[in-house]
């Protein structure tokens, strides 16, 4: 495993914008992000790191249970085109793929897994 170099000393964490309201509230963040995409830009791209988004739907799980009541999981379902929500191992072949050398060119994507919702 190779050791990755330290941080430049141009990249800095993420931090929260201050409690404001309006355009002063997303300034400061809309800023942190243009940072934060330089410095991957500079750093991250010579180390081939890849920075992806899995962004799942409703899945099922023992926590969902206790907080959906049945009125609204037949509005989950109607608006499935699936016509059922998902379980947590159907997540895992679009971690995979990220994960492996197949996306080895996939790079700033958002794969949504959600039985075509947002479709």
């Amino acid at each position: 495993m190779s050791r990755v170099p330290a941080r430049s000393s141009r990249c800095r964490p993420c931090t929260p914008a201050p409690d404001s309201t309006g355009s002063r509230r997303t300034r400061p963040a809309r800023a942190e992000w243009r940072r934060s995409a330089a410095c991957w830009r500079s750093n991250g791209r010579a180390r081939g790191v890849r920075v992806n988004v899995l962004a799942p739907g409703y899945f099922h799980t023992g926590l969902s249970d206790g907080l959906v009541t049945s009125k609204w999981r037949e509005r989950i379902h109607a608006n499935i085109p699936q016509d059922r929500v998902a379980s947590p191992p159907e997540l895992g072949g679009a971690a995979v793929y990220l994960a492996s050398d197949a996306a080895s060119y996939t790079t700033g994507s958002t794969l949504t897994v959600d039985g075509g919702w947002t479709a």
